[in-house]
């Protein structure tokens, strides 16, 4: 009797220990998580990225073309490498040396209307992770050729990214809102010997606000490709010191002005105080003795990037945000904003000029009546013209 007791006793004295073994894993496991540095991560889909994910295919096949061979499969069957992409749900790993290597996944997804994408990611593990990860996109990019009709996007905490070019004359916008635009633009151009002859840093600001959905970042594409520039910097206040980097590093040997992308800055605007201009109160420099708040930290260095000791010429800064009222009036003056734009929903004249730019005229407008109110989300009307695609096509 005794023996039994004594076997219960352990059993249950062993599922507790288990249990509170799993918690205490658990719980370390998310503490590793949090302090883990950020991951050296080559991410592409078919649809978003076809020219990176069909050169990343060319270069995991000339890699290990067995392995390859053995977790991929013709999605076209006519036996060409754009056609071939892994299977779903595969991993596996290559090793670099004997220190680093990299794994390799796939993944195959569909949206609401059955169209299929295929998305591969490689991450770089090992003392050089950060050394292979640019030797890939290095390679990545040089298999691409010039003029392809995509614009690379840098981001330092995520993926290098690609998107089609956007010509201003697609861009759709208030008539007035468009001219001041592009007439500031041109005339910070135009005025680079002024700058330099009053030896102030030959640099842009401009900020877009107004609701989502409204074309912000097209606008922002729209003025890369008037520079004829392949390149926009996604600037990440997680990882200023690489960011500014980054930017340095563009200036120097990128193809200018470099463009600079600050997407929802409100969003580092968290609280309710009221900053510090760091020109006027620490004399160009952020004070290192006083206590200041991350968010602080993030404000202050944004007063710099815009107008101070971290300023680089010959670039073009684009803030965008949903909430201009969140930003703090020293973000906002003029001097580190010099173009700043309310970027709103479509009116009737717009969306017809908008519905234009897909082969669609007023008739599409009328078919649609039923579910269109004026003004209306640009991105709700696009989403209508990508509907009615969709079904013609599958009639």
């Amino acid at each position: 009797m005794n023996n039994i007791v004594e076997e219960k006793a352990k059993g249950i004295g062993n599922k507790l220990l288990n249990e509170a073994t799993r918690d205490i894993i658990e719980s370390m496991g998310s503490i590793i998580r949090s302090n883990l540095p950020q991951r050296a991560i080559i991410e592409a889909s078919r649809r978003n990225n076809p020219t990176i994910f069909s050169n990343i295919m060319k270069i995991l096949q000339d890699l290990s073309p067995e392995r390859f061979k053995q977790h991929s499969v013709c999605i076209n069957c006519y036996g060409s490498t754009e056609d071939l992409v892994l299977s779903n749900d595969v991993v596996y790993n290559l090793r670099i040396n004997r220190y680093d290597f990299f794994i390799v996944r796939s993944d195959w997804s569909a949206d609401c209307y059955g169209n299929k994408d295929y998305s591969v990611s490689i991450e770089f593990f090992g003392p050089n992770k950060w050394k292979y990860k640019k030797k890939m996109m290095k390679r990545v990019k040089e298999s691409i050729k010039n003029g392809d009709g995509y614009i690379t996007i840098i981001n330092i905490d995520m993926a290098n990214m690609c998107v089609s070019k956007r010509s201003f004359e697609r861009v759709i916008l208030k008539s007035d809102v468009k001219r001041r635009i592009v007439k500031g633009i041109y005339d910070w151009v135009k005025a680079k010997q002024w700058y330099e002859e009053n030896q102030l840093v030959y640099k842009l600001g401009i900020l877009l606000y107004g609701p989502p959905g409204t074309g912000k970042s097209s606008i922002c594409r729209a003025i890369a490709s008037m520079f004829q520039v392949n390149r926009i910097i996604n600037f990440s206040f997680d990882d200023i010191e690489n960011s500014l980097s980054e930017i340095s590093y563009a200036e120097s040997s990128g193809k200018l002005p470099v463009i600079v992308l600050m997407e929802d800055i409100d969003r580092i605007f968290s609280d309710d105080n009221p900053i510090k201009d760091p020109i006027e109160n620490n004399k160009g420099r952020i004070s290192v003795t006083t206590t200041i708040t991350t968010n602080d930290k993030k404000k202050q260095i944004l007063l710099q990037i815009l107008d101070g000791v971290y300023s680089n010429a010959n670039t073009i800064y684009i803030a965008t945000t949903n909430h201009i009222e969140n930003l703090d009036p020293a973000i906002r003056r003029y001097g580190r904003f010099d173009i700043q734009e309310k970027i709103d929903y479509f009116e009737k004249q717009e969306a017809v000029r908008f519905v234009k730019n897909f082969g669609l005229d007023e008739t599409f407008l009328k078919l649609h009546e039923d579910k269109i109110t004026y003004p209306i989300q640009p991105a709700y009307l696009q989403s209508l013209v990508m509907q009615y695609r969709n079904e013609s096509h599958n009639k």
